[in-house]
């Protein structure tokens, strides 16, 4: 019997006779290397030092923030044109080490862009919220990448519950909206939609 990456095997003669040999196979896994990682440490403490413990290896790709990382994303949620000064003075490290954990979380595809804050009052256009309920059989993240490509759409959310999408909108005039809306209705595999239309924005 073959070992798999992970599984290390050994093999106890329990009786032996002149017809045949009863073996007894005791396997046991361990964090093999194709999912070394931080995780997999966790995993062997808890494990003890003598057991094992089956590594996930979704758990094991994901990435781990300390509180460095976690504050330096907040700071450019915040105000994403900061200079990188003024983040190295608020996650207290120096402009090199400030630098070289934006490059790492960059590609890491944590930090994937730098945007803009606008004052949404001073907009002449129309916001609004687009609800969508979908048939029970559709596919709700096929349903939402066709939405999020439709001209007018900012973003597109896939929620639990009774509403399947909620579709971020932005239209130069009324009847804009209502033809954006009319076209995700047309979407096979949507059975209603909803609009809501956004009278204020608070920061």
């Amino acid at each position: 019997m073959a070992a798999g990456p992970g599984v290390r095997m050994t093999t106890k003669v329990v009786a032996t006779n002149s017809r045949n040999v009863v073996r007894s196979i005791i396997g046991s896994f361990s964090c093999g290397a194709k999912y070394a990682g931080p995780y997999s440490q966790l995993h062997r403490q808890d494990a003890g030092e003598t057991g094992f413990f089956p590594v996930d290896p979704k758990a094991a790709n994901r990435h781990v923030l300390d509180r460095r990382d976690r504050a330096l994303i907040a700071a450019l949620r915040r105000n994403a044109r900061a200079s990188l000064v003024a983040l190295a003075r608020e996650i207290d490290l120096s402009r090199s080490a400030t630098h070289d954990r934006i490059s790492r979380l960059e590609e890491l595809k944590i930090l994937r862009g730098y945007t803009v804050r606008v004052d949404e009052e001073l907009i002449d256009d129309i916001r609004a919220f687009i609800t969508v309920t979908l048939d029970d059989d559709s596919d709700q993240k096929a349903v939402a990448v066709q939405v999020s490509q439709f001209s007018g759409v900012q973003r597109a959310f896939c929620l639990a519950g009774e509403i399947d999408l909620l579709v971020d909108c932005r239209c130069d005039t009324a009847q804009d909206l209502g033809r954006l809306r009319d076209r995700i209705g047309a979407l096979e595999g949507v059975r209603s939609c909803g609009t809501r239309l956004v009278l204020a924005t608070h920061d």
